[in-house]
């Protein structure tokens, strides 16, 4: 009890002082609030760090932003070229029905780089792309057919069938996980 009051005796002046010089107490509540304001802020160290939390947490945008900087870093960003990183990270973007991230991985399966090249694994997911009706990737999608297109010359009748199976798998697993809703709703209302 002793000690308790001798803390109290210096605490007292403070608080008094506190009091009469106008500077207001603040409550344990905003105390947080203000270093939650602070820390949210600061909780990133670069811009490229939100990013990569982001494509964590399953953004496919994120995703293909990563595998563009792997692909091609931009100058400053701290990225190595790394292609075998751009394929996993256009891969999951794709999976979540991404059509530059769909293209993007069959342009590299195309040329073999990051992955050995299949050029049955580019045509399918060319052909994937190319499917797509999202308006903001229409240009890519149309770029992704006449890709397909081209594509076309250099593969057997039996590739082009494996092809499209690949495919066929490809959007059952993008159904499965639900990154494709809309096919499943369409699977479901189909019978």
């Amino acid at each position: 009890m002793k000690q308790l009051l001798q803390k109290l005796k210096y605490l007292l002046p403070v608080c008094a002082a506190l009091m009469f010089t106008g500077v207001p107490l603040e409550s344990a509540d905003a105390r947080v609030e203000r270093l939650h304001d602070n820390f949210k802020y600061s909780i990133y160290i670069s811009k490229w760090s939100k990013v990569k939390h982001r494509a964590e947490l399953g953004d496919p945008d994120a995703q293909f932003q990563l595998g563009n900087q792997y692909y091609k870093p931009t100058r400053k960003s701290g990225f190595g070229q790394s292609y075998p990183k751009a394929v996993e990270w256009y891969g999951k973007a794709a999976m979540r029905n991404h059509t530059g991230a769909q293209h993007n991985l069959a342009v590299m399966y195309e040329h073999g780089l990051g992955v050995k090249q299949d050029l049955v694994s580019a045509y399918s997911w060319y052909m994937l792309a190319a499917g797509s009706n999202n308006p903001a990737g229409k240009s890519v999608a149309e770029k992704a057919a006449r890709a397909m297109t081209a594509l076309e010359s250099e593969l057997s009748e039996t590739d082009l069938v494996n092809a499209n199976k690949y495919a066929e798998r490809i959007l059952e697993k993008m159904v499965a996980k639900d990154y494709f809703p809309v096919l499943k709703r369409a699977v479901a209302e189909s019978g």
